[in-house]
């Protein structure tokens, strides 16, 4: 994560979805938007695919959280900026450009590993679930099979299909809202603000 995040492995990042005929603000516009000196852009299918992906994969997970449909591509981004660690939100980038951001987050190393050990887990909870789902499906189809050759095995014409998915209809459940809700912490802790109102003072005063 250092080269994603830069050589200090902290920074801004923003993700952007730009239509064919839409073009990207100017570094110096960004620049005096968001009162910083660093600012870089790269494609989102770039070399740092696999780390954006991460965080498309977080967005996801969120909306499905709220009940949203999924939509293919919703949060796939074909370019973000890197800005300078801690940089927050401007209301004037706000009003030239919330068409075209999808999300943004201040992150370091740390951070991004964490998020990263949080949806690796929620990924081999959720690969169990369906393992345990599939098994049981496979038993189902496994019986109308083996009637049809009229061998008499009860452990294969009647397995306790009602006793395992009884057992199984909570298979991993706490788990996977604990990470859930890991993720939901997650976001609140690193997305992207605005600046309060007393650090707006506070600028203004220096």
């Amino acid at each position: 994560m250092d080269e994603f995040l830069g050589p200090t492995g902290a920074g801004t990042i923003v993700l952007l979805k730009l239509k064919s005929n839409e073009s990207l603000p100017s570094i110096q516009e960004l620049k005096r938007d968001f009162e910083v000196n660093s600012i870089k852009y790269y494609k989102g299918f770039g070399w740092y695919r696999g780390a954006i992906a991460r965080i498309e994969q977080l967005l996801n997970i969120l909306d499905s959280l709220k009940g949203n449909e999924k939509i293919w591509g919703k949060f796939d981004c074909t370019d973000f900026l890197r800005l300078s660690p801690n940089t927050h939100r401007s209301l004037i980038y706000e009003m030239k450009y919330c068409s075209v951001t999808i999300a943004g987050f201040n992150l370091t190393n740390d951070s991004f590993e964490e998020l990263d050990q949080i949806l690796k887990m929620r990924s081999d909870v959720r690969s169990m679930q369906n393992a345990t789902k599939y098994f049981i499906d496979r038993l189902s189809d496994n019986a109308e099979t083996i009637n049809k050759y009229e061998l008499l095995d009860v452990t294969l014409t009647n397995p306790p299909l009602e006793a395992m998915n009884s057992y199984f209809e909570n298979y991993g459940l706490t788990a996977l809202q604990s990470l859930n809700e890991k993720l939901i912490d997650w976001n609140k802790k690193y997305t992207w603000k605005l600046k309060s109102i007393e650090e707006i003072e506070s600028s203004l005063e220096t």
